[in-house]
């Protein structure tokens, strides 16, 4: 019964986890697919790539940050409430906590660059004329 459980809560949480990481995937890849005029304007005044695309990982880190610090104190949270609850020790779900967290910020930093590469690859006179 036990393993059941065990592999009902594994599956539970991968499902979890692919729909947490599709839904940061589609506001990362919107947010940067929304800046593609002001990449045209950039590129048109003569910007670099390098500091086109630095500019958005900026703010996409920003973006990221901001929801690592909200949802840090929530997972503790929960973290505090499963120790408490099942009185275990709770060194598994430390480690599922860490590597929660990383994989969504790695996904919401590749969630980036496709985007970005799209928009790179617009010619400025194409980027001022779709955004109107």
């Amino acid at each position: 019964m036990m393993v059941w459980m065990r592999l009902g809560a594994g599956i539970l949480t991968a499902v979890l986890l692919a729909l947490a990481a599709s839904g940061i995937y589609a506001i990362m890849s919107f947010a940067v697919a929304e800046r593609t005029r002001e990449i045209g304007i950039r590129a048109a005044l003569g910007a670099q790539r390098s500091n086109i695309v630095s500019t958005i990982a900026m703010r996409s880190i920003a973006q990221i940050g901001v929801g690592v610090l909200v949802g840090i104190p929530i997972a503790g949270g929960l973290l505090a409430f499963l120790k408490r609850e099942l009185g275990s020790t709770s060194s598994p779900f430390v480690i599922a906590l860490v590597l929660g967290v990383s994989v969504m910020v790695l996904i919401g930093m590749l969630a980036c660059v496709a985007p970005t590469l799209c928009a790179l690859r617009i010619m400025p006179t194409e980027a001022l004329r779709e955004g109107g």
